[in-house]
């Protein structure tokens, strides 16, 4: 057009720390915006759990002799059925899936607590 670039918008907006379980209402407002990509930061479900006082102890005894991080004692991984349910309901949570269903393009990495243990390094 007359030797003029045509003015072209790129959009990114990112998020992490989502709680599969708790309410989402930020969905519509992210849709709002209309972002070309989507990039979760990690933390994208919390799979890990805290282990309860009276599992501390014997926790404790296999970070240890296991040579594992010192807070590696305090959470339990989970199991790779409990990640595929926690990552098929984000999926299925329906302002995600609006979100989702718009086209935009969605990377992301993991973090502690979506794979693995809480600052399990």
């Amino acid at each position: 057009r007359n030797g003029e670039a045509a003015e072209s918008r790129f959009s990114v907006m990112f998020g992490s720390c989502n709680k599969v379980n708790y309410e989402q209402p930020f969905w519509p407002i992210v849709q709002s915006h209309s972002p070309d990509l989507w990039i979760w930061m990690g933390d994208n479900v919390y799979a890990d759990r805290k282990r309860t006082l009276q599992e501390l102890p014997r926790a404790w005894m296999h970070s240890r002799q296991s040579g594992m991080n010192m807070l590696d004692f305090l959470f339990e991984p989970a199991p790779e059925q409990k990640l595929r349910a926690l990552y098929d309901a984000q999926l299925a949570h329906p302002g995600y899936k609006a979100f989702l269903d718009t086209g935009v393009t969605v990377l992301g990495t993991w973090d502690d607590h979506d794979y693995g243990l809480n600052e399990g390094g």
